[in-house]
């Protein structure tokens, strides 16, 4: 999910920055890719434009989720949130994740 993102911010974006943020918690594993930049105009290339769905399907099957979408002012940030059991506590707990960094 963060190679197949960055990728995306390589191709798309056009930012001056990219962050990976990773966050372990009790029962879930968070992952965000976020940028800063605009998005690009693009071609769409034969066979291309499964990014972003294989990452949901890939997610999905580790029965988690893939949010993304435009951020406040510019930019863009994909999130996923995978279970992580544990022997202790719940078995999953969801990230809220912040819109805008501080």
């Amino acid at each position: 999910m963060v190679q197949e993102s960055l990728t995306n911010v390589v191709r798309h974006a056009r930012p001056a920055h990219a962050v990976v943020d990773v966050e372990v918690g009790v029962g879930a594993v968070g992952v965000r890719v976020s940028d800063d930049g605009a998005a690009a105009a693009t071609e769409r290339r034969p066979g291309g434009g499964r990014g972003l769905g294989s990452m949901r399907e890939r997610v999905a099957g580790l029965g988690g989720r893939v949010e993304a979408g435009r951020t406040p002012g510019a930019g863009w940030c994909v999130t996923a949130t995978i279970p992580w059991p544990e022997r202790k506590g719940p078995a999953y707990s969801a990230y809220s994740w912040p819109t805008t960094r501080t």
